[in-house]
């Protein structure tokens, strides 16, 4: 047991280090003012690049990056609990068909669909961000579906219904049945979907039709000029570091949450 635990705990700083590692070179530009060959560490340090990080309006990128990604997750979540509950209780031959259908996305490139929802966007009318909303979700939904799937595939509705026969309302077993004991199922699914609509740039450059400017996006205009280097660096500690703290939150307030639920 000493053995297995000593391993575990020289294990864990080692991999942080192997995932740690490539990531300095990032936090150095970040400082840099100026860093060229071959200097090994920067000339001049400074935070020009945080500065002009805000000039270009970095911090309006990523609202909108959190407020697309976060409604993704909002609605991928429920849709894809109830389309997996439907696909493993389900005995007809049409479930087949709607399985096929709603995990096509996965096998279709993101391209191909954008470019045939965009023109439905424009004779619509719908306005930019709702149509990346709407376009990310059914990107997300097998992704979320998939992970949902498996729970469910693993979750015996008899403890629901043990719980209505000690009195408890349909609604009353939901909530202090199933949710404490799918809590993991649902986090993981919304993990899923919100990395979906973080990391995106296909969908809201070509749906959003340059209206809709999120942090992928600016990163990739100011890629395209010279001289940004120490600011692309601060726009991608902002894209790691945010999911990342996203899931330390998540991680933390698990047991908190499962406590919560079952006190209704």
């Amino acid at each position: 047991m000493k053995t297995r635990l000593l391993r575990e705990s020289t294990f864990a700083p080692l991999l942080g280090i192997f995932f740690l590692l490539p990531l300095m070179p990032i936090l150095l530009w970040a400082f840099a003012d100026r860093w060229t060959y071959p200097g090994r560490t920067p000339q001049h340090w400074g935070v020009r690049g945080i500065s002009q990080f805000f000039d270009d309006g970095g911090i309006g990128s990523v609202v909108k990056s959190l407020l697309i990604s976060v409604a993704v997750a909002a609605l991928a979540v429920p849709l894809s609990s109830a389309a997996a509950s439907s696909l493993i209780h389900s005995k007809s031959r049409a479930s087949r068909l709607v399985e096929a259908i709603l995990f096509s996305p996965t096998v279709i490139p993101p391209f191909v669909l954008v470019m045939g929802l965009s023109p439905w966007v424009i004779r619509f009318g719908i306005p930019p961000t709702l149509a990346v909303v709407i376009t990310l979700v059914v990107l997300a939904l097998p992704y979320s579906t998939f992970m949902m799937r498996s729970a469910y595939a693993r979750y015996d509705p008899r403890w629901e219904e043990e719980a209505r026969l000690l009195g408890a309302t349909r609604f009353g077993a939901v909530v202090r049945v199933r949710l404490p004991i799918m809590t993991r199922a649902f986090i993981a699914a919304a993990i899923l979907a919100f990395l979906i609509g973080w990391t995106d740039y296909i969908v809201t450059l070509v749906i959003g039709g340059g209206q809709v400017i999120t942090l992928p996006l600016l990163a990739a205009s100011s890629s395209s000029a010279p001289g940004n280097d120490s600011v692309l660096a601060v726009m991608s500690i902002i894209s790691i570091a945010i999911p990342l703290l996203a899931l330390a939150l998540i991680r933390r307030s698990d047991s908190t949450l499962k406590n919560e639920v079952l006190s209704l």
